[in-house]
């Protein structure tokens, strides 16, 4: 049989589970980019998918309005359980008020103070919901210092017989003006910046490893970590109890209901082939 949240020792009084208002922002979640994987769907097309594995997620501390910038509140979220020796004291005395291990990574969210959770509330993959859409931060690979060709795809010249001309950008226009305008596209340093992928759907959770996947690719490479948040466009935020119940997920978290029988481990979109499902022909 589950365990009710309702009874956690996470819950008191100092911290009541409020109702779900417009305008409302709940919290994410801290996850590892782990490959990418295609999923059918019903009406025979395939889409690649990212995994994103949520481990050892929890809320860290929270920030009320007044405490942060009096403008909107705020949490601290880690994920991955790292060795103390490797991190400053800065993150001990974070998770230690917390009653947490000390954490490889940790995001800020803005939320607002009515999905405000208690310091060491656990986040797993339930946290969102199959159909939803969702906005994913990663730091993308870096490449170190390229030419134009590389970071910004020039054609470059014509093949002559010097071949001096091959990959160079050419004339950058400051003869006429004196200075070269800022933001001219020039060789550099390419990639190892955050890089945020909007309105990403949720087509299917593993509720046994903590795995979700998300219909696209996003930046980093293998075990990079991901800020993981509901989507913030305008046609994905709910303007009623009804959206925010398909378009977010719990609010302002996961809370397992008692019952004898145990979540599935595999939870589909409605329009996504399950495996157990017979082949389409």
């Amino acid at each position: 049989m589950l365990r009710d949240a309702r009874n956690s020792p996470l819950n008191d009084e100092e911290w009541p589970l409020l109702p779900w208002e417009p305008q409302s922002k709940r919290c994410g979640a801290v996850g590892i980019k782990l490959g990418v994987h295609p999923l059918w769907f019903k009406d025979g097309t395939y889409a690649n998918c990212t995994l994103i594995q949520i481990k050892d997620c929890h809320v860290i501390k929270y920030f009320s309005k007044e405490d942060y910038n009096g403008k909107t509140a705020a949490a601290i979220i880690g994920g991955k359980n790292a060795s103390p020796f490797y991190k400053n004291e800065k993150y001990h005395e974070f998770c230690r008020d917390a009653g947490v291990p000390v954490k490889s990574k940790c995001f800020r969210f803005l939320i607002t103070e009515n999905a405000a959770l208690k310091p060491g509330t656990e986040i797993t993959a339930m946290h969102f919901r199959p159909g939803q859409y969702v906005d994913c931060l990663a730091q993308s690979i870096g490449y170190g210092f390229q030419g134009v060709v590389q970071r910004w795809h020039f054609a470059g010249g014509h093949a002559r017989k010097d071949k001096k001309w091959m990959r160079r950008p050419g004339s950058i226009g400051g003869s006429s003006i004196g200075w070269v305008m800022k933001g001219k596209k020039m060789a550099g340093q390419l990639g190892g910046t955050y890089e945020r992928t909007r309105g990403l759907k949720v087509l299917r959770i593993n509720t046994r490893y903590n795995v979700i996947y998300v219909k696209g690719r996003i930046s980093g490479h293998v075990n990079q970590f991901v800020k993981i948040t509901d989507s913030t466009l305008g046609k994905y935020l709910p303007q009623s109890k009804e959206q925010s119940e398909k378009l977010i997920g719990p609010f302002p978290r996961y809370i397992p209901e008692i019952t004898e029988e145990e979540l599935p481990e595999e939870i589909y979109d409605d329009n996504v082939l399950s495996l157990s499902a017979p082949p389409l022909v």
